[in-house]
């Protein structure tokens, strides 16, 4: 994890104090639940920067979506786009998340589309969107393919939809492979997670980028094959795939904030990451970000 890198790449001289802090706040997310970011192919990736790619991936934890968009325009120089399920617009981080983003001056103007699936026939005109995005925009996409975050890390990932192989040949845009590794249990977890299980850290794992012009030589299922053997060869065999170590400190903190405010487990989970007193909440945060410290937490190596 470099954060200074990823600084250097969102902060301004121009950004104001407030802007700073709200700043910090994403890159405390990043410094705890991210271990590292790792590419296989480097030189490809910067022989790509500044055109619009598709990142697809698998889906673990509802933070990698969040935390993607802020390190993944590091590595490619465009900002990014995200699918989400419209039941989304009710979740406590990603409103949060995308507070801080829409008050950034470098934010793009749609960081995420919502789709909804009990309207699967919406997916063409969502796709339509995000082609015009990166298209007419220069927006890079992250897709997580299953459409669902996985309950346990052992599955691998199996299906594709067409229409968003089509998406990729429509946007002449070539698709980056990607897996999130490290955030889920072995055991099915009883519901789909926020944060990397026993607040741990993931590993981002990025692939190597498969051309436009590859996929359109083959028929559509071998293109669905070629792109889930990518994903699911990145990283460790999902038959051996572990959960990242718990951080049992980190957890009693937030356990903590929940007895004390009388909170839920993911506002006392962001207020424990900005750093903010016990009486703080999520909302006085995004009000008053100077709350936060501003020196970097531990372990920051930025």
């Amino acid at each position: 994890m470099d954060l200074a890198a990823v600084r250097a790449y969102w902060n301004s001289e121009s950004y104001s104090p407030r802007q700073r802090q709200l700043d910090e706040f994403l890159f405390a997310l990043c410094q705890k639940f991210v271990h590292r970011v790792t590419t296989v192919d480097a030189d490809a990736l910067r022989d790509l920067r500044e055109s619009p790619v598709l990142f697809f991936g698998n889906h673990q934890v509802l933070l990698e979506s969040c935390l993607f968009s802020v390190l993944a325009p590091v590595l490619v120089g465009s900002p990014i786009v995200a699918m989400a399920k419209v039941e989304q617009q009710r979740s406590l981080l990603v409103q949060t998340v995308l507070a801080v983003f829409r008050s950034r001056e470098k934010s793009h103007d749609q960081p995420i589309i919502y789709f909804d699936q009990k309207n699967p026939g919406a997916m063409l005109a969502i796709a339509e969107e995000l082609r015009k995005a990166m298209v007419e925009r220069g927006r890079s996409a992250l897709v997580h393919v299953a459409g669902v975050r996985s309950l346990s890390c052992r599955p691998p990932l199996q299906t594709i939809s067409g229409v968003l192989m089509d998406l990729a040949i429509a946007a002449r845009a070539p698709i980056i492979p990607v897996r999130f590794i490290g955030g889920l249990p072995v055991d099915p977890a009883p519901a789909k997670l926020d944060f990397p299980i026993g607040y741990g850290q993931q590993d981002y794992l990025i692939g190597r980028p498969i051309p436009p012009a590859e996929l359109m030589e083959l028929p559509l299922l071998e293109r669905k094959e070629r792109v889930i053997q990518a994903i699911n060869e990145l990283g460790p065999p999902n038959s051996v795939e572990e959960p990242a170590p718990p951080d049992d400190n980190f957890a009693t903190r937030v356990a903590r904030r929940i007895e004390h405010g009388g909170l839920d487990s993911v506002e006392a989970t962001l207020l424990e990451c900005a750093g903010l007193p016990l009486e703080a909440r999520i909302t006085d945060f995004l009000r008053a970000p100077e709350l936060m410290p501003v020196s970097p937490r531990s372990g920051d190596s930025a």
